[in-house]
């Protein structure tokens, strides 16, 4: 009786061993236990390497918690810019990184564009595009032969009609700073219209015309046609001045 109880305690004591013994690597300590560490709380200062035996996991603290090594729990570290631009953080396994375009950024540096679809931002052209040289933007010159009515550009400008019969511009939406010009090409003298958009009005010699007129402002058709027009909300256009000849406001 004596043998068998003595040999019930030397086997619980080995048990005991197994289910939990530490050893040390360097001077780093590391524990072996039969139940899963993961999820538990932890100090990271004193939390030892943890390998779950029956699976041969290894885990450690992870940010307060124990997590698997290499697995993707417990989260990963977050590395934060001096700026706040740039954040690292997710999981070991599946880290993530964003970037805040809205902090002003300095570039200390020249900067290439790589492989991008830069391009050169030609004279007279408002379209949005990433350009690696831009223009400033003066009275841009447009000589027009032919495609009345013509659908005209944001764009500040002088436009000459230059063809046999009377020709048409559809105005762009205004706003304040946008100038418009439009004449009768050299000895040309057909009618000029111009057509407001939907909900915009055109004030001639302190007149108003009607709100979006499908006839608009109209030349009288003699040679020496010529007037300016200034944006001055989405809403408005003001004459600048009487013209060369007197127009027509509908």
């Amino acid at each position: 009786m004596k043998r068998i109880l003595l040999f019930t305690l030397v086997l619980l004591s080995l048990s005991c061993h197994l289910v939990k013994a530490q050893v040390i690597v360097g001077n780093y300590p590391v524990q072996f236990v039969y139940y899963n560490p993961n999820g538990i709380s932890c100090n990271p200062s004193t939390y030892p390497i943890t390998e779950y035996v029956p699976s041969g996991t290894v885990y450690s603290c992870q940010n307060g918690i124990v997590a698997q090594v290499g697995g993707g729990g417990g989260g990963g570290d977050t590395i934060t810019s001096p700026n706040s631009t740039i954040n690292v953080g997710g999981s070991p396994s599946a880290t993530t990184v964003d970037i805040n375009l809205s902090n002003p950024n300095i570039w200390l540096a020249a900067q290439s564009l790589g492989s991008s679809t830069a391009t050169t931002q030609a004279a007279c052209d408002n379209t949005t595009k990433l350009a690696t040289t831009a223009y400033v933007n003066g009275m841009c010159t447009f000589i027009d032969t032919s495609g009345s009515p013509i659908t005209d550009t944001a764009v500040s400008s002088v436009r000459w009609w230059n063809a046999a019969s009377a020709g048409t511009y559809d105005l762009p939406t205004p706003f304040e700073g946008l100038v418009k010009c439009y004449g009768s090409y050299q000895a040309r003298a057909e009618a000029i219209s111009l057509v407001p958009g939907s909900g915009v009005t055109i004030y001639y010699k302190g007149i108003a015309g009607t709100a979006g007129s499908s006839t608009g402002l109209v030349s009288p058709g003699a040679g020496g046609d010529y007037l300016c027009l200034e944006g001055t909300s989405a809403t408005t256009y003001m004459s600048l001045g009487p013209g060369s000849t007197t127009w027509v406001n509908h």
